[in-house]
């Protein structure tokens, strides 16, 4: 996504969330660790962006609800029974997240 420039920003909400998205930034060599928020200030966060990229949790159903384009990944549940909805939801399994389908999903490049 670096080379696309999305500006990347990771929200955490536990100190092993902070560590991971700190290790993550570092490694990728772009993005930034977003301050702790409230869910409140996280949706207003989530409601000026172009697009999210979640994980199976909550953040994947705000960002859904908002009607964000939204990519969620999933690993071992089935996003059929508990899967984002809404319009501009893609579902992707852990096994196939190659990050050009990611950033392709997004709408970000042709």
């Amino acid at each position: 996504m670096k080379k696309e420039k999305i500006d990347c920003l990771l929200p955490w909400g536990s100190q092993a969330e902070f560590d991971r998205a700190t290790a993550i930034v570092a490694a990728a060599g772009y993005g930034r660790v977003l301050p702790r928020l409230s869910l409140t200030q996280l949706k207003d966060t989530l409601a000026q962006a172009t697009g999210a990229v979640t994980v199976d949790t909550g953040l994947g159903h705000l960002s859904a609800a908002l009607n964000l384009t939204t990519v969620a990944l999933y690993s071992t549940t089935d996003p059929e029974k508990i899967g984002t909805l809404g319009e501009n939801q893609t579902h992707i399994m852990m096994s196939a997240a190659a990050p050009e389908r990611i950033v392709k999903a997004l709408g970000l490049v042709k």
